[in-house]
């Protein structure tokens, strides 16, 4: 299991959960770092990603949500968004380009957060809206 936001472009590497032999994969991955830094830059969710192709490890959506709350209290601003994200939205809540995201790094440099909040993309909305729709739809009358 691993989680469906904050991928990055590859896989979160914040945590998992997996059987013994998955989970020996996961955590000496450091083994085949060289490999791979031989034809791509560094990235830890897309080098996480290459580790999971490269064994052929099935991986399975984790939905715990994970936010880093900093010493003093602080929700780290990225991670804002993860209490709107869901698995429907994951597309968005795993870019940089998730407005959600934005709005948080608006925030945190002292943007007005109403009025950034308020811009969020008409590709979001729709997304939003359609997840929505498909949770009514589901949902026996």
């Amino acid at each position: 299991l691993v989680p469906y936001w904050h991928t990055w472009g590859g896989a979160n590497d914040r945590l998992a959960a997996a059987k013994p032999a998955t989970a020996a994969v996961w955590g000496t991955r450091l083994k085949w770092l060289k490999e791979y830094t031989r034809t791509k830059p560094l990235h830890a969710e897309a080098y996480l990603k290459w580790v999971i192709d490269r064994h052929r490890l099935k991986t399975r959506p984790l939905t715990l949500i994970g936010a880093r709350i900093r010493a003093n209290g602080a929700m780290f601003p990225r991670d804002a968004c993860l209490k709107h994200c869901t698995l429907e939205l994951r597309a968005f809540c795993s870019t940089v380009d998730c407005p959600l995201v934005a709005f948080g790094r608006d925030h945190a440099a002292g943007a007005a957060g109403t009025a950034t909040q308020g811009n969020l993309s008409s590709s979001f909305r729709a997304a939003a809206a359609a997840a929505a729709s498909r949770e009514e739809s589901a949902t026996p009358p």
